[in-house]
């Protein structure tokens, strides 16, 4: 497959085993300091991966931790979302919420960045990357998000559970836009 400059460009930085991973359908997640990366390639174009992106109302139908997500204010690009997480973490049931003040840059971008919420920091970015030059397919998602849950010694174990998020969430979208794709065939 003949790479976009774009595709380079994101993936230059990863590791050799990290970019043959990425290669075989797997998930990769980097983390440096307070930020993390998520890296997958899904076999669909960009404008229905984007479709699944920012379908916020229906997260809770593909996304696993997220039970409600609600659109709170939408001024055309500009959105304000809510969503409350449930997950186990150290043998408990934790329930997150916030919200989000989500940009859009149709069909390539969504900005995030937390006005309300139960963490201390969460701001990144979705991006729907074209990997060929040759095809609309695959698709690229990159989602980079840097968090703070403020939990003084604990912040390793929010690490830990972000990373383990940010996996589950993509391969559940990459799940997600395979199924809406065989559900409208090219």
């Amino acid at each position: 497959m003949a790479q976009t400059q774009a595709f380079q460009q994101a993936v230059q930085h990863l590791a050799d085993r990290d970019r043959e991973n990425l290669r075989q359908g797997r998930c990769v997640v980097v983390q440096s300091q307070n930020r993390h990366q998520g890296f997958i390639l899904i076999d669909a174009d960009q404008e229905t991966l984007w479709e699944v992106i920012t379908d916020y109302e229906n997260f809770p139908s593909f996304l696993p931790t997220v039970i409600e997500a609600r659109v709170v204010e939408d001024e055309g690009d500009r959105k304000l979302v809510e969503q409350v997480d449930e997950r186990e973490v150290l043998f408990t049931t934790v329930t997150s919420r916030i919200q989000t003040e989500n940009v859009e840059t149709p069909p390539h971008q969504v900005s995030f960045q937390m006005t309300e919420g139960d963490l201390t920091r969460f701001q990144g970015c979705w991006q729907a990357i074209a990997a060929s030059t040759e095809s609309d397919r695959p698709t690229l998602l990159l989602q980079t998000v840097a968090a703070e849950a403020g939990v003084g010694p604990l912040e390793m174990v929010f690490d830990q559970v972000l990373e383990r998020s940010l996996k589950e969430n993509l391969e559940s979208i990459s799940r997600e836009t395979d199924r809406r794709c065989r559900l409208t065939p090219d």
